[in-house]
Formats: C-alpha cells, sequence, structure tokens
C-alpha cells in the first residue's frame, strides 16, 4: 500500500476513533475496476463491543473519494444505529 494512502487510512480511522471511542478496530479494502473509466470503492469491517458493521461507499472516480465516502457513510451509520 502506498505511504499516502496508508496515511490517508491512518488519518481517516483516528477521526473515526475519536468521534466513537468504542471502535476496537477498523481494516479498510479497496477495490478498483478501470474499463474507460477508473471506478474505485471501499469497504470497512468495523468492531464494536458485541457487534460488528461492514459499510461500503459510493464508488468514486479516486481512491480518496471512494475512502472518504466509506468513512462518511461509516459516521452515519454508527451515529444512527444504537449503542
Amino acid at each position: 500500500m502506498d505511504v499516502t494512502l496508508r496515511n490517508a487510512v491512518a488519518m481517516a480511522t483516528a477521526r473515526l476513533r475519536k468521534a466513537f471511542p468504542e471502535l476496537t478496530r477498523c481494516e479498510v479494502a479497496i477495490d478498483g475496476t478501470g474499463n474507460d473509466k477508473p471506478r474505485f470503492s471501499a469497504r470497512l469491517d468495523l468492531r464494536l463491543p458485541q457487534r460488528q458493521l461492514l459499510v461500503c461507499g459510493r464508488p468514486a472516480e479516486s481512491v480518496d473519494g471512494a475512502l472518504e465516502a466509506a468513512f462518511r457513510e461509516a459516521g452515519e451509520r454508527l451515529r444512527r444505529s444504537p449503542c
């Protein structure tokens, strides 16, 4: 994994953990396809005490956009879900 990408994931994970301190684990997977136009998507596997949350962000034209979408969706779902 590229150092810049690794840093972006680490910073986004740190922000999520700051907002949700009960988060115990966050694994990130990034997929890409590239026919005429490259598309990327990011999936997050979040672990909290007694539960797991799987999040897929909307596809984006860049890896950064895919990460942003997935972490935004994760934050929204964690805010909506009961503890």
